[in-house]
């Protein structure tokens, strides 16, 4: 693209013009009409350019147009996915072959040529990509020159997995996996959020404290939901039961009974285990006072 040669009148002024403007200029061998015109900047993205001879009495010769050679690279492509990841659309180089392929750049997944006028595209795939699937995009001149990559990314219209979920013995914390970056949210029977917090961008693993330990077996579900808005399954989880503290019993230590005291308890025990007594036992009873005088005895 630097160097532009060819035949003209010999002896003619040859010119070479980039739309209006003198690029470069020569005079023909007087005896061949070879010429060969260096120019100060090489011309390398087909360029078209117009060559004139002009004869010594000035007369100008219909203009030859020449393209310039195409080395030059389309610029990168611009690309999107529409929300159903079935079509992929864009501006490339007017007239060049759009080509899109999966993140391995080893399939192609789509081609057409770019719009000869405005170089809009739009490319239907054969199977929508709905999970953040990553795509490359270039653009190919009619050279063979081919643009650096773009790359593109799907829509995510696939809800996370459910998440693990599993209490603690003190049934304060619930610890897990979800998907990556994804908003964990745990909540109660009555649908109620008791818990939230983003999970680890590399792991998953997450730990959520409650502000009230649940402890009791109650159950709550717990969702992932993804940078799209797309949620999870829930997942039930069911708190511990921890038993309740029982305050300590205090012991009163009772004094013994006095010895009469003692007598009377064994005299109602007695009577609660066993029959009435007669009236000749009753005489024998404990506690028991007669009032008779003994009778004496007289010996001769």
């Amino acid at each position: 693209g630097k160097i532009i040669s060819g035949v003209a009148e010999a002896g003619s002024t040859v010119v070479v013009k980039k739309s209006t403007t003198q690029i470069g200029t020569v005079i023909a061998n007087a005896t061949t009409g070879a010429y060969s015109i260096t120019l100060t900047t090489a011309l390398l993205n087909n360029e078209l350019v117009a060559v004139t001879a002009k004869d010594v009495a000035g007369n100008i010769s219909v203009a030859k147009s020449i393209n310039a050679p195409d080395t030059t690279a389309p610029s990168i492509p611009t690309g999107t996915f529409d929300v159903t990841g079935k079509i992929v659309s864009g501006v490339a180089e007017k007239g060049s072959t759009v080509v899109v392929k999966n993140s391995a750049n080893t399939t192609t997944l789509g081609t057409i040529v770019a719009n000869a006028t405005t170089g809009a595209y739009s490319i239907t795939l054969v199977t929508a990509l709905i999970n953040k699937e990553i795509v490359k995009v270039t653009a190919k001149d009619l050279t063979g020159n081919i643009s650096a990559v773009k790359s593109i990314t799907a829509p995510d219209l696939i809800a996370p997995s459910a998440p693990t979920a599993i209490f603690s013995s003190t049934g304060k914390v619930i610890t897990g996996v979800g998907e990556k970056s994804s908003r964990i949210s745990v909540k109660n029977t009555a649908n109620v959020e008791i818990g939230t917090i983003v999970a680890n961008a590399t792991t998953g693993n997450y730990s959520i404290t409650l502000v009230t330990a649940l402890t009791n077996k109650e159950v709550v579900s717990v969702t992932a939901k993804d940078a799209a808005g797309n949620i999870s399954a829930a997942t039930s989880a069911t708190a511990p039961l921890v038993p309740v503290a029982v305050a300590a019993v205090t012991t009163v230590k009772m004094s013994a009974p006095s010895s009469a005291t003692a007598q009377a308890d064994a005299l109602i025990q007695a009577m609660a285990a066993f029959a009435p007594p007669t009236a000749a036992q009753t005489r024998n009873l404990v506690g028991y006072y007669d009032t008779q005088q003994p009778m004496l005895a007289s010996h001769g």
